[in-house]
């Protein structure tokens, strides 16, 4: 018997982007078509705690792929982003394309750098950074409270988001001196 035991996240900085999108079908399909028994991928597994990049897309997408490695990957991939993000998903899939075409340039690696990761230019990053405003701008979820409290202890600012009547409708931002985006948590 065989047992894969896969890292889908990137340990050495977690908040930042892991954009292996363009492999997880693939490998699935390697596991498959190898007699692979049992797959534990390693993700984000504090994502009750806090969010990495793409942790619930991730998670949805490797749990619809063990059911059927040979699925309509990106209907599957579409119809997630539509129902998670609203009006502005096709930003964000916009946006997980450039993050995958720069991945191709290299390797990914559990424990590596930031920069030995992506390889996009400052242009292409501002792209990047364009494609998140329009998303945000699309979105149509209203906040009906936002607080904002300051952490001397930590030099972090904690930004809380809220939705009226929602169970888990609220989000927590932690920003640093510098702007920083540090820590997103969801539904508490």
């Amino acid at each position: 018997r065989l047992y894969i035991w896969d890292y889908v996240n990137n340990y050495a900085n977690t908040f930042g982007p892991f954009p292996d999108f363009g492999v997880l079908q693939k490998n699935m399909q390697i596991f498959y078509e190898h007699g692979v028994k049992g797959v534990y991928e390693e993700g984000n597994y504090y994502m009750s705690t806090c969010n990495t990049e793409m942790g619930e897309l991730r998670a949805y997408m490797l749990s619809k792929l063990m059911q059927d490695p040979y699925l309509d990957y990106d209907a599957v991939m579409n119809e997630f982003l539509e129902g998670y993000y609203g009006a502005g998903w096709k930003n964000i899939r916009e946006y997980i394309a450039r993050m995958t075409e720069s991945a191709a340039k290299g390797h990914l690696s559990c424990f590596a750098a930031m920069e030995d990761s992506l390889y996009f230019s400052d242009e292409e990053t501002a792209q990047c950074d364009e494609l998140w405003e329009k998303a945000k701008a699309e979105c149509t979820v209203k906040y009906d409270t936002v607080r904002i409290e300051f952490d001397p202890r930590s030099y972090v600012f904690r930004i809380d988001f809220y939705v009226k009547d929602i169970v888990g409708g609220n989000e927590s931002v932690y920003v640093d001196l510098a702007g920083r985006t540090k820590l997103i948590v969801y539904g508490e």
